[in-house]
């Protein structure tokens, strides 16, 4: 070996930390270990200078070790100085846990005739035919490599032995999903193939296409719940398993309240293709809510149990509800009468605030420039009262004669009585004149 201590390795070695060199104390039986240099890859070590060197180009060392450079083993080799490996010739392969003195070897062939024999839910059965040629490593072994549509990569799912040319293998493919695809290859093996890049198939079979059969659905999830207030209701959002292990056909819905046991719950079947349930017509109080997924294979475990509260009305609020309606019914109605009473109050006044004089000065025809004394009489204008002097006539029957003109019966008509008095009533009518189509709204009073 080398001198002691790092002051004095040389520029092409380095202090060995990985590389013990160990003595046992006897005292106390206390394992201690002393410090000592190596050559770093790709330097070789000069016994008799006791300097490391450059391996040059056909060479390699590797490892921290006090020992000269090698030539490349056999179907390798490599043209730069200082390298700790050889370059496999192409087509032959190192493993990467094999030691770069031992020669490259040449790859096992692939696998013949891969075919699924058997399967069930988790496993599936292969069989196939050993390799026409077994490589140049003793040792010849399989892995079997699996991988859904959805994977990236492959994973492993297990090796078998062979040894024996020209015989039939059969492995079983275990842990794998219920109810799914898989793509299986089986590669022929040996110590040196693990350094094959995973675009080289040539020591891969074909792909296999798997199903595996189906399987009672897996644990529903926790359903989604949601209790509308004072309703009594509760609506239940319905989830598939993340494993349901086949076509899901129905869910079970178990339900019962809280505190009353497992044994009052009651049951409702759905069908998958709703997504929501209602729970109506429920009493106040805490209910425990579970879903269980069903298959063509059985039902599958209960979901874990979701609580819900459920509040409804107290009674005292429903009864205060409906007198407020009551009264706010009644007082609308109050307030309609009021409102009709008033309405007909103001028409009734309305109707006794004119005179049928004022109304109907047309019927008022007058004649002036006579009279007892001579005095002439003024033309009264249109919806003005008039005072008629009885000084001026010698009789009343006189001066109706003079003032007014008499109209024949034929021409009125009497519609409704509006008011009346001491010597008679006061009725509404129409005076129809002659040559006039439109009939003229008059006041008449009759006498009793």
């Amino acid at each position: 070996g080398g001198a002691k201590g790092i002051a004095t390795c040389s520029l092409q070695s380095s202090p060995m930390e990985a590389y013990w060199r160990f003595t046992s104390l006897e005292v106390g039986g206390v394992i201690s270990h002393e410090e000592v240099c190596g050559c770093d890859p790709g330097y070789g070590y000069n016994v008799s200078t006791e300097q490391c060197y450059v391996c040059r180009s056909g060479e390699f060392k590797e490892g921290f070790k006090s020992v000269p450079c090698s030539p490349c083993p056999n179907f390798s080799s490599i043209a730069v100085d200082g390298s700790s490996q050889c370059t496999c010739d192409p087509g032959y392969y190192r493993g990467r846990m094999e030691s770069a003195g031992l020669p490259c070897a040449l790859p096992p062939s692939s696998p013949r005739n891969v075919t699924v024999v058997g399967r069930n839910t988790t496993f599936v059965t292969l069989s196939w035919y050993s390799p026409r040629d077994f490589g140049t490593r003793e040792t010849l072994f399989y892995s079997i490599r699996y991988k859904t549509s959805t994977d990236l990569q492959w994973a492993l799912g297990g090796t078998a032995n062979h040894s024996s040319p020209n015989n039939t293998v059969v492995y079983t493919l275990t842990g794998l999903s219920p109810y799914t695809n898989y793509e299986i290859q089986v590669v022929t093996d040996s110590s040196a193939t693990d350094g094959i890049p995973d675009g080289l198939v040539g020591n891969r079979s074909e792909t296999v296409m798997a199903f595996t059969l189906s399987d009672v659905p897996g644990p529903a999830p926790p359903p989604g719940v949601q209790s509308a207030q004072f309703s009594g209701s509760i609506t239940i959002t319905l989830l598939p398993p993340e494993m349901p292990n086949g076509v899901i056909l129905r869910y079970n819905i178990r339900f019962y309240k809280k505190g009353d046991g497992i044994d009052s719950a009651s049951y409702i079947t759905v069908d998958s293709s709703q997504k929501t349930y209602s729970l109506e017509k429920l009493e106040a109080g805490t209910y425990i809510i579970q879903v269980q997924a069903v298959s063509d294979d059985g039902p599958g475990p209960f979901s874990e149990p979701v609580e819900v509260i459920v509040s409804l009305f107290p009674s005292w609020a429903i009864a205060v509800i409906v007198l407020g309606t009551v009264m706010a019914i009644g007082g609308l109605a109050l307030i309609i009468i009021f409102c009709c009473c008033l309405c007909r109050c103001i028409k009734r006044r309305s109707n006794y605030k004119s005179t049928p004089l004022e109304e109907n000065a047309e019927l008022v025809a007058f004649k002036g420039n006579t009279g007892a004394k001579g005095n002439g009489v003024k033309m009264p204008e249109k919806k003005k009262a008039n005072y008629v002097d009885p000084r001026n006539y010698a009789s009343t029957e006189d001066a109706l004669k003079i003032f007014a003109a008499q109209i024949p019966p034929h021409q009125i008509v009497a519609k409704k009585v509006i008011g009346g008095g001491e010597f008679g009533d006061v009725c509404q009518g129409e005076w129809y004149k002659p040559n006039q189509k439109k009939a003229i709204k008059v006041a008449l009073k009759t006498l009793k």
